[in-house]
């Protein structure tokens, strides 16, 4: 029975030196990735000489929000409104800066709670990139577009009374799936 637990026990480090070596090549070939197709966008934006004030984004957020673990999922969500503002430093790729106020659904007697209107804050940064612009005609207009979404930031939680509330670093990442309606109006999921 010791050399089978031995034998597993090799096995399994092994398997676990492989996985590493595999997880730090993925890691090294998605910077790789990220920063060719950045520069590849960046190049091809050069020639159109955009100023300062071209392409930016404001746009006001109305979604969800749960716990990842430890939490039921529907049970305990609750709803978020928020405002960002973006600036697309090329057609592929932008930066922006967001606020999120999650809506208060504490209502648990007994417990630690806040009793205003919004019990929860994110103040974050977050780069975009759009994937439907990497290629072919980045300025072309487009109907839809998708992309990636992914940033960090300060979190708040409020509570009531004497009890201090709790701060904590937030980090967001997503798939956005846009509809352009216009050339000014877009919605995003």
């Amino acid at each position: 029975v010791k050399n089978i637990w031995n034998f597993i026990e090799y096995g399994l480090t092994l398997y676990f030196e492989k996985l590493i070596i595999c997880l730090s090549l993925i890691k090294k070939l998605t910077f790789g990735l990220i920063v060719g197709f950045c520069a590849a966008t960046a190049a091809g934006q050069a020639y159109e000489r955009p100023s300062f004030s071209d392409n930016w984004n404001v746009g006001l957020s109305v979604g969800a929000t749960s716990p990842v673990k430890g939490h039921g999922f529907v049970h305990n969500a609750r709803f978020t409104v928020g405002l960002d503002l973006e600036k697309h430093l090329t057609p592929a790729f932008g930066i922006g800066a967001e606020a999120l106020f999650g809506v208060n659904t504490s209502r648990w007697p007994g417990h630690l709670h806040s009793a205003t209107a919004f019990d929860m804050s994110y103040l974050g940064a977050y780069g975009s990139l759009d994937f439907m612009r990497l290629g072919g005609k980045p300025c072309a207009r487009r109907l839809f577009s998708m992309g990636l979404k992914a940033g960090g930031g300060w979190g708040h939680d409020f509570m009531s009374g004497n009890v201090p509330g709790h701060s904590f670093f937030a980090t967001k990442a997503g798939l956005f799936f846009n509809f352009n309606f216009s050339p000014r109006f877009t919605v995003s999921l």
